[in-house]
């Protein structure tokens, strides 16, 4: 009997997180609030970027993760064959595609490669 109240304790718990974080998603204030959260870290991603676009280039031309766009454009794969973008209210995606594999980018900073 223990057990199964203190299941159905959880169990309730679990469902009033669910319902909160409904409701505060559904609150133009909470979602006005989390939007400005995002932009301030996109923010300090961007200052990072820059910090990184001002060093040099590898001598054999890789992409490094963390770098920015135009900095893999100018020191790593050149320009894409192809980009395809995904965006939701947070965060921009792009896949930039080449014969030889892919670059994967976050907010405009370089996250992944696949060769």
């Amino acid at each position: 009997m223990f057990k199964k109240i203190v299941i159905g304790f959880f169990a309730l718990a679990i469902l009033g997180s669910i319902i909160n974080a409904f409701q505060d998603y559904s609150n133009p204030e909470v979602r006005e609030a989390n939007k400005a959260r995002v932009q301030e870290q996109i923010a300090a991603q961007a200052k990072e970027r820059a910090e990184l676009d001002g060093t040099s280039c590898t001598k054999d031309g890789k992409a490094i993760i963390g770098e920015s766009q135009s900095r893999t454009l100018k020191c790593g794969w050149g320009k894409p064959k192809r980009i395809n973008r995904t965006h939701t209210a947070t965060v921009s995606r792009e896949q930039w595609v080449y014969d030889g594999g892919y670059l994967y980018f976050t907010n405009g900073v370089l996250t992944a490669i696949q060769n």
